[in-house]
């Protein structure tokens, strides 16, 4: 297997087959949810739903991206969990105090939090199961 990709990047870890499965899977749910909420008949039964879900996966994308470079590069999952709660803040304080463009929807807020820690739980799994150490892959093999 060739990995010089990761070697130039200097990544420390690069994403198995289980990983691909389960970020690709977290991009796809959101996505799901995404064309959902356009859906008129799914619309019009569960409006109160779908009015807070463009919230939960914006979020939930943005963590996803930027913690999925980290992963790869090794960071140590507190900077996880910190990226997941300054995302739970920024949702609460565009939510409460940004007026510009902006409704204030406490509930917004909350959808966005579920978002980051939906997601946050997602990559502790994906960290767990999901990658290798780039070290392990350029060993040589006897």
């Amino acid at each position: 297997m060739d990995n010089s990709f990761a070697k130039k990047l200097n990544l420390s870890y690069t994403i198995n087959t289980k990983g691909v499965l389960l970020y690709y899977g977290l991009i796809l749910f959101n996505l799901g949810l995404g064309f959902a909420k356009r859906l008129s008949f799914l619309q019009s039964r569960y409006h109160e739903f779908f009015s807070h879900t463009s919230n939960f996966i914006i979020t939930s994308i943005l963590v996803a991206v930027i913690s999925f470079i980290w992963l790869l590069q090794g960071a140590p999952f507190k900077l996880f969990i910190w990226l997941g709660a300054t995302a739970i803040v920024l949702n609460f304080v565009v939510e409460l105090f940004v007026r510009f463009m902006n409704t204030p929807d406490v509930i917004d807020a909350v959808y966005g939090s579920a978002g980051a820690l939906f997601t946050i739980c997602v990559m502790a799994i994906i960290k767990q199961k999901g990658v290798v150490a780039t070290t392990d892959l350029f060993k040589p093999k006897n």
